[in-house]
Order: C-alpha cells, then sequence, then structure tokens
C-alpha cells in the first residue's frame, strides 16, 4: 500500500469519523485537505463519489429521527439550485464562494445565541426554508459540500438538535445523490474517478459508524457545544483561508 493511498484513505476516514458524529463535514474537510496534496478538481469529483455513500449509511444509521414532511421544502429548493451549483463550479473563482459560505455559516450559528428563539421563529418559516434550500443547492453543486450550510440552517431553526441531525442526513443524501450524478455527467473521465474512489469505500462506513456511535456517548449539551464550536471553525476557516 503506497504513502498516497494510506494518507487519502486517512483524510477521507476523519471527515467520515466527524460527520457521523456531528451530521456535517465529511465533503468540506475532505475536499479541503485532498485539495492540499493534489488538484481541487481531481478532489471534488472523487468527494462526490464518495459522500452519497457516506450520507446515505449515515441516513441508516439516524432513520428513527427523519421527518420528511419538514425537510421537503428545503430539499426541493436544494434540488433546482443544484444544476446551477455543479455547471458554475468551473467559471467563479473558488476565493469568492469560500469567504461568503464562511459568513452564512458563523451567522447561522450566532443569530440564534444573540437573539433567543429567533431560530424556530424566523429561519423555520416556508421562505427561510425555500431561500436556505436554494443557497444549498448553488453551494452544494459548486463544491461538492453541502452539508454545513444546510445542517448549520437546520441546527439554527430546530429546537431539537437531534431531529435536525437525522434531517440533515436525509437532504444530504438525496443532494450528494444528485451531485454525484451531476459531476459523472460533467466528468471528462467518470471511470476513473470510480476507480480511485471505490477502494475508499470501506474506510468512509467504518468512520462513518465510529463517529455515530462517539456522538451518542456524549451529554447532549456538549454535542450542542462541539457543534456550535465545529461550525464556527469551519466558518472562520472559509473566510479567512
Amino acid at each position: 500500500m503506497t504513502f498516497q493511498a494510506l494518507l487519502f484513505g486517512t483524510i477521507v476516514g476523519f471527515g467520515s469519523f466527524v460527520q457521523g458524529m456531528t451530521g456535517f463535514g465529511f465533503a468540506l474537510l475532505s475536499v479541503g485537505l485532498l485539495s492540499l496534496v493534489a488538484d481541487v478538481y481531481w478532489a471534488v469529483p472523487i468527494v462526490a463519489v464518495l459522500a452519497p455513500v457516506q450520507v446515505a449509511y449515515n441516513c441508516w444509521l439516524h432513520r428513527a429521527g427523519v421527518s420528511i414532511r419538514e425537510t421537503t421544502p428545503l430539499l426541493l429548493a436544494a434540488a433546482v439550485a443544484l444544476p446551477i451549483g455543479v455547471i458554475s463550479l468551473y467559471h467563479i473563482p473558488q476565493y469568492l464562494v469560500r469567504p461568503v459560505l464562511g459568513c452564512v455559516i458563523v451567522g447561522l450559528t450566532v443569530t440564534p445565541k444573540l437573539f433567543v428563539g429567533v431560530g424556530p421563529r424566523v429561519l423555520g418559516t416556508l421562505p427561510s426554508k425555500f431561500f436556505f434550500g436554494v443557497l444549498t443547492g448553488l453551494v452544494g453543486g459548486a463544491t461538492a459540500a453541502p452539508g454545513p450550510i444546510v445542517i448549520s440552517y437546520l441546527y439554527a431553526s430546530r429546537q431539537d438538535r437531534h431531529q435536525a441531525k437525522s434531517d440533515g442526513q436525509l437532504a444530504l443524501t438525496l443532494l450528494g445523490t444528485m451531485i454525484f450524478g451531476l459531476h459523472m455527467v460533467r466528468s471528462p473521465d467518470p471511470t476513473s474517478q470510480l476507480l480511485h474512489a471505490a477502494p475508499l469505500i470501506p474506510v468512509v462506513l467504518l468512520g462513518t459508524l465510529a463517529g455515530m456511535q462517539f456522538s451518542t456517548r456524549v451529554p447532549t449539551r456538549r454535542m450542542r457545544f462541539l457543534t456550535d464550536l465545529l461550525l464556527l471553525a469551519v466558518g472562520v476557516y472559509l473566510v479567512f483561508s
């Protein structure tokens, strides 16, 4: 086994563990770290192959808490906007996408803390669901990482963070599958992407299961603090990276 294969496995394993624990982070962490050791236009399609596997398994692990009715408007808006995001990947500078994404994540994480009750009352409305659904689709298509937007929105708009995490996995399963299909259509060499990604699938599954099991041992208040802290860290990193 080559050093490169070990490095790639470690990166996607870590990303899978984080998403299994917090409900988000796989695509963003994997793309970000892989782009340090490989070309970003190679990293994004590879993660686009692995992401549906990761989120589908995570959704299965969280299936008991999913609320399809509450999540449908968000998913419809994201599904419409997602192809536009995929098309824009090669036409918009990434240095513009990342700071905007970071500001949205930080804003969604901080605002409910500053204005108690604003999350469920304002962010839970139908217009908010459509707005953040469109934003999720655009960002998810352009970066193969819809997780931070949809999870930070659901965490800000729901009182029950466990249900928000479960609904987030349903959203990411559907969006990740769409991203996979669209990137396969646009890819100049989809067979190569599949061959590079396939050996990493067992690592993704094991990392996801380990992260989910770890999250069940963390008290609710600590889990809320941990997820908020990680969201803020991701947001600030995107703004200044």
